[in-house]
């Protein structure tokens, strides 16, 4: 691609390379200026509903025109590649900042992301979330102006929310809550990761560290920031505030938009340390600015996230106060008024007292309430006799407490997170709650109580045990790893077991084939063999008779080192040669036994013996089917007797007898 010239532009040097694709450094010869170009990866660029995707958001990016914003400038597709020309930047990212320095003073942090949330709010009001905040993706120039870069990328993915690996959109270090349990994000998710840059530029370390992108997720959704003024003094209180704010974990509980983050973030730097408070944030503006509307519509929660709430009982409305008339003159007294007025108008008002008591209307008695108490379960029904029926138990509630029905509580609810090793549809309680992703977790609200968490791997081979949870407190998070996999490979091993042993199985019977193929031809031929060829040893005439030669078999098979002989009897010699090389591997002569013939035997010097220079052997026996033979093995102190005199009760032997090939 160096130096190649697409459209009126050419591109000069490679830049660097990310998951999206290439970035090159190239200059517009039409303007003779300098662009960076990057080129999308192949996967992405042959997807026709991704690049349509992109370059609507391209079309909306190239209206971002703000100083703290880095400018779009084309979008291209030549040659089935897809590239993107933006203004090109000279500087260094945050990321190369912290890299360099470790942490930023308080000051030039606050300062750096001021004018990032000038760009972000610029972005905000024209419908852009930019969900990929990171200090990679902020750039300071040379000229001390911090430019938001890669705007429109992650908006163009939200609709698979995937990376090329496959991942969730975004990075896991600086994703807000609602990211990560994929929920519809707006303008308080960029606060969010924005936060957490800022956090890692004030303390040069990030909030949340985890050994699996599972416990780093979960740390954000779950636990606390670690506090900042502790380990780094220099950091006034207000400015810790702020950042705790943008770090909260509900979207309602941070700032609504970036022009509240940043006012509150000018106050504080300007006020002493511990005397902000921020929660609820003091209206710093001077104006009322509208907030980022949600791109994405509501997401209808689940039956296990419905939370209950007590409807609020309205303030009585204040009574009308009569308004203020004119002020009558006074009546001058009048003397002399005789007394028997005044007792007429008394008598009058008493008559009137006693005739309302009287005659007016009682309110209605309510009725009492008649509660028959049944018998206790664990005693039996008594029969009753006719004469004497049981009475019933009454108990009557007094007038003058009136029952009022009670408004049920509201539900209090833990939360709960589940996560599977392998693709799974889990369920909660036996009731299936929807499919998730190996790695990635699922968080939920539970009544409190007793529940069971289990899983199924989607193509329901492998399914886990039963986990009991219990949920005792509303502030209670339970975090469940389902773990499928030792399934899977127990189910694997179980399998190849049954294969090994089929296999086993398979052979045995083929080797069973063999002998009794073996065992038929034998007895083809044994009519061949004498008569006396049962005994051998026995068959074998004395010295003084005639001798002669058994008939036997070809080939011999050693069944101890499964090799293969041909042996040569004659009245006083045998003779055992080695197939493929015809040499001699035994010399043997026979010793007879003067007292009992039947003990008669082959005996001689045999290399088949693991003995140095060979080792005694003795052949016993001899049939057509089988010849019995033993090999000497060196004693205790690796010595063999060989061809001497010792006894052969003394020695070690080892069978190496022979079958028919």
């Amino acid at each position: 691609m160096i130096g190649k010239e697409i459209g009126s532009y050419r591109i000069l040097e490679k830049l660097g390379e990310g998951g999206m694709g290439v970035v090159y450094k190239g200059v517009d010869t039409g303007l003779d200026r300098l662009v960076a170009i990057k080129v999308l990866a192949q996967g992405l660029a042959h997807d026709p509903e991704l690049v349509e995707r992109f370059r609507s958001e391209a079309k909306a990016q190239a209206n971002l025109n703000h100083t703290n914003i880095a400018t779009l400038y084309a979008f291209m597709q030549v040659e089935g590649q897809c590239l993107i020309v933006m203004e090109f930047l000279e500087g260094e990212t945050f990321e190369d900042l912290l890299l360099r320095d470790g942490k930023l003073s308080w000051k030039d942090a606050v300062s750096y992301t001021r004018q990032g949330l000038q760009g972000l709010g610029f972005a905000h009001s024209m419908g852009i979330v930019h969900r990929d905040i990171k200090p990679s993706n902020l750039m300071l120039t040379s000229g001390g102006t911090v430019k938001v870069m890669d705007f429109g990328i992650a908006k163009a993915l939200g609709g698979s929310k995937k990376t090329r690996t496959g991942m969730q959109m975004g990075t896991p270090h600086y994703m807000s809550p609602e990211q990560i349990r994929g929920r519809p994000v707006d303008a308080r998710s960029d606060i969010y990761s924005l936060g957490v840059t800022l956090y890692q530029m004030l303390t040069g370390d990030l909030p949340f560290h985890a050994d699996s992108d599972f416990e780093l997720m979960s740390a954000h959704i779950n636990t606390p920031p670690p506090v900042m003024t502790g380990s780094h003094a220099d950091i006034p209180r207000s400015i810790e505030q702020c950042v705790m704010r943008a770090l909260a974990k509900e979207p309602e509980e941070r700032f609504q938009n970036t022009e509240q983050f940043g006012t509150a973030l000018a106050q504080a730097s300007r006020l002493p340390t511990e005397l902000l408070d921020v929660k609820p944030v003091p209206d710093f503006s001077t104006q009322r600015l509208p907030e980022v509307k949600k791109t994405d519509p509501p997401r209808q929660r689940t039956m296990l996230e419905q939370d209950y709430h007590r409807q609020p009982t309205p303030p009585p409305a204040p009574a009308p106060t009569p308004a203020p008339g004119p002020t009558p003159a006074p009546t001058p007294a009048k003397r002399g008024k005789p007394i028997f007025t005044i007792a007429a108008v008394a008598g009058a008002a008493l008559l009137g007292a006693v005739l309302a008591v009287a005659f007016w209307p009682k309110p209605p008695q309510p009725k009492p309430v008649v509660v028959v108490n049944p018998p206790p379960p664990d005693k039996p029904n008594t029969k009753t006799t006719p004469t004497e029926p049981q009475k019933p138990a009454v108990s009557t509630i007094p007038d003058e407490q009136p029952q009022h029905p009670v408004a049920p509580a509201a539900v209090q609810r833990a939360t709960l997170v589940v996560v599977c090793n392998l693709n799974c549809t889990w369920m909660l309680d036996g009731r299936p709650q929807g499919q998730l992703y190996a790695g990635r977790p699922v968080s939920v609200r539970v009544p409190l109580g007793s529940h069971t968490v289990s899983a199924v791997t989607l193509d329901g081979n492998d399914q886990a045990d039963l986990l009991p949870i219990n949920a005792y407190s509303a502030n209670q998070v339970i975090s469940e790893r389902v773990d499928l996999l030792i399934k899977q490979t127990q189910r694997l091993q179980m399998e190849a077991e049954r294969q090994r042993q089929a296999e086993a199985a398979r052979q045995a019977q083929i080797e069973q084939q063999r002998q009794e193929a073996i065992q038929r031809q034998q007895q083809m031929q044994r009519p061949q063999v004498p008569a006396q060829a049962a005994s051998a040893l026995a068959s074998i005439p004395s010295s003084s008779g005639g001798c002669q030669s058994l008939a036997m078999p070809q080939v011999w098979r050693n069944v101890a080192n499964n090799g293969a002989y041909r042996i040569h009897f004659e009245c006083e010699h045998a003779y055992i040669y080695e197939l493929q090389t015809n040499r001699v591997v035994a010399d043997l002569s026979l010793k007879r036994n003067k007292k009992d013939s039947s003990k008669d035997k082959y005996v001689g010097v045999t290399s088949l013996s693991p003995c140095r220079g060979g080792g005694r052997m003795e052949v016993t026996g001899i049939s057509a089917s089988r010849i019995d033979a033993k090999v000497e093995l060196p004693n205790a102190n690796n010595v063999c007797a060989g061809g001497g005199l010792a006894i052969s009760f003394f020695m070690n032997w080892a069978s190496a007898s022979f079958i028919p090939e």
